[in-house]
């Protein structure tokens, strides 16, 4: 497929359209419908997407992430360096986090610090060592138009020639299996399915009592001479 214009930057100008793309592309995703899952209704989650993704990219580029677009904001990326921390302390109210945690209250808070990111902590270390430097995408996602086109597949290739020109590792998660055989063609390999919400949400995202969670894919890519078996 054709290679369209990438270009990459840490403007407000980047952060607030990379927002507006990847709420939008984000609005059926389970994981943040689970997050969002204090708003009592589909409406007030969707209305809040834009806030929220606004905010995790400011957060991102704070902490040196930087944002990816291609053919003028038909595909967006974020890619966080070895040592990024979105959490970081420093950071979070600049970030705008701290109206983030009071829109999601403590449970909110509870499903996004203690459990996902747990469940994706321990399913990373089993295939990336301690004190081993790995770069993360954080977000990954194309506008409606733009899909079927190649350009997530470049977007890949674009962080896989940044991570590959130090010997590093690429960390991410697919949130669906769809997304999971686009990053395999790619070459990165699962890891396992991480379960999210087990008895608490359906595999939509929306809270259910008993319910049998929501899965996303945990994945990590080697650079070649450096793979891990």
């Amino acid at each position: 497929m054709t290679e369209r214009t990438l270009t990459t930057g840490q403007s407000e100008e980047y952060i607030t359209r990379g927002a507006v793309l990847l709420s939008a592309a984000f609005l059926p995703d389970a994981t943040i419908t689970y997050l969002l899952s204090s708003l009592s209704t589909k409406e007030a989650r969707e209305a809040y997407h834009a806030q929220l993704f606004h905010v995790f990219l400011k957060a991102a580029v704070l902490n040196g992430g930087s944002i990816d677009e291609v053919d003028g904001w038909k595909s967006c990326g974020v890619l966080l360096p070895p040592g990024c921390d979105i959490g970081n302390p420093f950071k979070v109210v600049q970030a705008g986090f701290l109206g983030v945690m009071w829109t999601l209250g403590l449970g909110g808070i509870r499903r996004m610090s203690t459990e996902l990111e747990a469940l994706k902590h321990i399913c990373r270390d089993k295939v990336i060592p301690k004190g081993q430097s790995f770069y993360t995408i954080f977000f990954l996602g194309t506008a409606k138009e733009g899909r079927g086109k190649g350009m997530c597949s470049q977007l890949l290739k674009h962080y896989q020639t940044i991570a590959r020109g130090q010997g590093l590792p690429i960390w991410m998660e697919a949130s669906n299996p769809y997304c999971a055989r686009i990053y395999e063609r790619a070459g990165w390999k699962h890891v396992e399915p991480i379960v999210v919400g087990k008895g608490k949400c359906g595999a939509d995202g929306v809270l259910k009592e008993g319910g049998e969670g929501l899965t996303i894919y945990g994945m990590v890519w080697w650079p070649e001479k450096a793979e891990r078996r």
